[in-house]
């Protein structure tokens, strides 16, 4: 079978944290510690440069997320700081570009501040041989970024179009592309509003492995698998 050439942006919707901690008997945050180790997320980054992807996005924290336990929501914060100064801290940031998609209007200042310091610092960064954007979805929803992009049209008198509405999106300010496949982990088969616009055409793949066994070898399994569909976007 010819190689299909289409996949450049692969999101990853890493579910089962609390699961995978509860089904050993342990505390829900050592889920989250283990899913969100920077050695974890960087062999996932070079398996997609090695791939020739182009974007990877990791889906960490969503609009509904506020709603669980305060103690949980903060510990998820503080990972997510360690993981941002992971990033500053390892030579993997010279070869990527980083960036941030969600609110910044909500996470803790320190948090936000950090997410800054990694979209500056690598804003120009490109990699003729290895180019890849990782994007950090943080306080982001599907619902959430489609009313800011329209009250950002109205607020500029433009006419709400298909075309107009997409160029609004976040996703869109960032220079982000259409995704092209969506791998969600823990046997969860929905997308609970990850990327509704974007992902119109996005071929899904649900892995049974909580994220926290999700591991290279699923990576790999989950592209091969995108390689024998047949994608006809509406035509022939």
């Amino acid at each position: 079978m010819t190689k299909n050439t289409s996949l450049k942006h692969i999101a990853i919707i890493p579910d089962g944290n609390r699961r995978w901690a509860k089904e050993k008997g342990l505390a829900a945050s050592l889920g989250h510690k283990k899913a969100a180790k920077f050695q974890r997320i960087k062999s996932f980054i070079q398996e997609a440069q090695k791939q020739n992807i182009t974007h990877l996005t990791m889906w960490g924290f969503s609009t509904e997320n506020w709603k669980r336990n305060k103690l949980e929501v903060a510990a998820l914060m503080n990972l997510f700081e360690n993981l941002c100064q992971d990033f500053l801290n390892d030579e993997l940031i010279e070869t990527i570009r980083f960036v941030h998609l969600g609110r910044k209007d909500r996470i803790p200042n320190s948090l936000a501040n950090m997410l800054n310091q990694l979209e500056t610092k690598t804003i120009n960064n490109n990699n003729n041989t290895l180019p890849i954007t990782f994007t950090l979805a943080l306080d982001y929803g599907g619902e959430d970024e489609l009313i800011r992009a329209t009250n950002s049209l109205k607020n500029q008198k433009q006419e709400i179009s298909s075309k107009n509405l997409i160029a609004n999106l976040n996703s869109s300010r960032l220079n982000l592309p259409f995704v092209d496949l969506i791998i969600r982990t823990s046997g969860e088969q929905r997308l609970s509003g990850f990327m509704p616009l974007q992902s119109a055409y996005a071929e899904l793949y649900f892995c049974q492995k909580h994220f926290p066994d999700f591991n290279i070898d699923d990576l790999k399994k989950a592209i091969n698998w995108f390689y024998t569909r047949k994608r006809r976007f509406g035509g022939n």
